[in-house]
């Protein structure tokens, strides 16, 4: 048996809590970042323990994590499904996650709905996962290793809807002034979506781009961001949720 963890993460929080589940199930693990385009899709074996981990974007989990896990072969596999949200809602995420991982043939054991730090509005859920989300992960985790233990074949119901809501739509794209910008690389490198013009860094696929501010949490300058008036509108349709101290979901 194997221990699989597959995850992606732009900006680690849901990197985090898919090793922190995965530690719990064997000290030793292979991990699987679908952040990178180009990484190789795992060969799964019936036997696996396979963690999968999404984070959720307007309701949803990234099209371009979707897309990847689709080309799995779950083989009969436990599954445990992990998705991390900004401290508003999973919506229908974690529902489209256990589909798709279930059509991919992976058995699904248990799953979980986790707040972490947006990536927007950093002030909301602002330090999570902390230690007490931690301590109820590595718990969650010890209750589905029983479950798989007892040969419980039972996949739990989670919240969501059929058809699916809506998915993200992007209006406005991070980007940084081209007088700050040396044109490392570090943002095109990073880009899950290569939604960054290599030539011009300030330039970016609104198409592509699905807002996961990786590319601003690695700029060595920064100075990328979201556009201002855009910040400023996404800070007061989330600020009611500053301070508010949403609960972990599990589901066995």
């Amino acid at each position: 048996m194997t221990v699989r963890c597959i995850f992606f993460s732009p900006c680690g929080s849901t990197r985090t809590a898919a090793l922190t589940t995965a530690e719990v199930f064997s000290r030793t693990f292979e991990t699987c970042d679908l952040t990178d385009a180009s990484v190789s899709m795992p060969g799964i074996a019936p036997e696996d323990i396979v963690v999968i981990a999404a984070p959720v974007y307007a309701g949803r989990i990234p099209t371009p994590m979707a897309q990847r896990l689709r080309l799995l072969a779950g083989c009969g596999a436990r599954a445990v499904t992990l998705v991390t949200y900004g401290n508003r809602a999973f919506d229908d995420a974690l529902l489209e996650l256990n589909d798709i991982a279930g059509n991919a043939g992976f058995q699904v054991t248990a799953s979980a709905a986790l707040v972490t730090e947006h990536v927007l509005v950093p002030a909301v859920a602002s330090g999570r996962p902390n230690r007490d989300d931690l301590a109820q992960i590595q718990a969650f985790a010890q209750r589905a290793l029983e479950k798989i233990e007892k040969g419980d074949a039972t996949t739990p119901a989670v919240p969501g809807n059929r058809p699916y809501r809506d998915g993200l739509v992007v209006r406005a794209t991070p980007t940084i002034d081209v007088k700050f910008c040396t044109k490392c690389g570090a943002c095109v490198r990073d880009c899950p979506t290569a939604a960054i013009d290599p030539r011009d860094p300030s330039k970016v696929d609104v198409t592509r781009c699905i807002n996961c501010m990786r590319c601003v949490k690695g700029c060595p300058q920064g100075k990328r961001d979201l556009p201002v008036p855009a910040r400023q509108a996404v800070r007061e349709r989330l600020s009611a949720l500053i301070g508010v101290e949403k609960p972990n979901s599990f589901f066995l």
